[in-house]
């Protein structure tokens, strides 16, 4: 009786050290996939930029900016961003369908002519507005006084 009392008790001290010996195994094994992800998330922000050049053509004046903007940017993201760092001036109205260009440095509708700006996307007008266009890299964004 004394031997089946001692084998009881060492097969639950080898099973209680199976036990925590998987638990360990399995918590080394969740912290080396954490550091797996963690690094290939930095790998993937460290390649996530994207070049965009963006032409605003008023007619008169053709001028071209280069940009690096975040994937996942919109064509009107860009456009404030060449506003904020060129100084460029977006005249803007906000509509239920999205967000529309009045005019660019002061040069805007003029219904007498038929002139209004438009977007185009590497040289064909866009289908979608410039708050649902999400650029791609090497895009061509154009704004073009022209009219319609």
């Amino acid at each position: 009786m004394k031997n089946n009392i001692i084998k009881i008790i060492v097969g639950v001290i080898i099973l209680a050290v199976i036990i925590l010996a998987g638990v360990l195994w399995q918590n080394n094994n969740e912290d080396n996939n954490s550091n797996t992800t963690e690094s290939t998330n930095t790998t993937v922000e460290e390649t996530d930029e994207i070049s965009i050049i963006t032409i605003i053509d008023s007619g008169d004046t053709k001028t071209s900016y280069d940009k690096n903007v975040s994937s996942g940017t919109t064509a009107l993201e860009v456009l404030n961003l060449v506003s904020e760092e060129d100084g460029i001036v977006l005249g803007t109205t906000e509509y239920d369908f999205g967000i529309m260009i009045d005019s660019i440095d002061g040069v805007g509708e003029n219904v007498d002519d038929g002139k209004y700006w438009s977007f185009y996307v590497n040289d064909e007008m866009s289908m979608v507005g410039l708050t649902d266009y999400t650029v791609s890299d090497n895009d061509v964004i154009l704004m073009k006084y022209q009219a319609l």
